[in-house]
């Protein structure tokens, strides 16, 4: 976990990718390789890593805890983290206009909300889990009922049988296959942000998925003006992004409540993207379901 900002914003994000949020791998006989010794020292050192106690990890297509991680993930918010409005997962090996995020907050519905970015493929009409944002009353219901630890998406907390009783939970597919059925039953509002999350369900950019760092690192200065969110971006374009990145006038009066959490509730009209929204990619955009 490395989101000190989003939690300080109202939101708290977790990033996923083998060391940020996954479990240790054991060789034969039981030795651990190097690199997970290496991630036991990084989080002695940082305290910013948490170890997912789940039974696989990416595994094979037919055997893996995609969905399981997902849902961990929530019980380990709603367990570890203090208060928070909003809820953002993303993966590692992404970057994120976060002052952007944070001055938008307050114009996303409060409840029943989920943003992300749909596929538009003929079979495959779904988020992708690369970047999805909930609300927090939907953290509390997916992620406090249900589980049980034995990589089944439990081990934090919570009985009953919500997730995998009436709301169908498969845990070897995405969390972005499973949201999509959970969107439809508990009546929520979608934002499929197609024209600011510049990701695999087709590329916005060019520069912002080249292994190496532009010549010129002034082409990322606008990165954030047009857009919010890129995955796939190395750690070269995610550091040189971060420095040429501007900070708008307007991202200077986010308003910051008592203990640092963002004033989230404080609704302001919808800013001009979300009705943007509705002119590009799948049919469905911003939808009452």
């Amino acid at each position: 976990m490395r989101s000190a900002a989003a939690a300080a914003a109202g939101v708290v994000s977790t990033a996923d990718r083998v060391g940020t949020m996954g479990q240790g791998r054991t060789g034969s006989g039981g030795d651990r390789s190097a690199v997970w010794d290496a991630l036991d020292a990084e989080a002695a050192a940082h305290r910013d890593v948490v170890r997912m106690p789940l039974a696989v990890g990416y595994g094979s297509r037919e055997e893996n805890a995609f969905g399981s991680r997902g849902l961990w993930q929530m019980r380990w918010a709603l367990a570890a983290v203090p208060p928070f409005d909003y809820y953002l997962r993303v993966d590692d090996d992404s970057f994120l206009c976060l002052h952007k995020l944070r001055a938008e907050l307050a114009g996303y519905p409060p409840v029943q909300f989920v943003a992300g970015r749909y596929w538009c493929k003929p079979g495959r009409f779904r988020m992708d889990e690369n970047y999805l944002l909930f609300s927090r009353d939907l953290i509390e219901v997916l992620g406090s009922i249900g589980g049980g630890g034995n990589g089944d998406g439990g081990g934090v907390g919570g009985s009953g049988g919500l997730v995998g009783g009436l709301l169908p939970f498969d845990p070897h597919v995405t969390l972005g296959w499973n949201v999509g059925y959970w969107a439809a039953v508990l009546n929520v509002t979608v934002l499929d942000d197609q024209a600011r999350i510049d990701a695999q369900q087709g590329e916005l950019t060019a520069y912002m998925h080249t292994p190496d760092a532009a010549a010129r690192p002034a082409v990322y200065a606008a990165f954030c003006e047009r857009y919010l969110y890129a995955h796939h971006v190395s750690a070269a374009v995610a550091t040189a992004a971060a420095a040429a990145t501007r900070l708008h006038p307007v991202y200077s009066e986010v308003a910051v409540g008592a203990g640092g959490g963002f004033a989230a509730r404080r609704r302001r009209a919808r800013p001009r993207f979300w009705q943007a929204a509705t002119r590009h990619g799948c049919p469905m955009k911003v939808t009452q379901l």
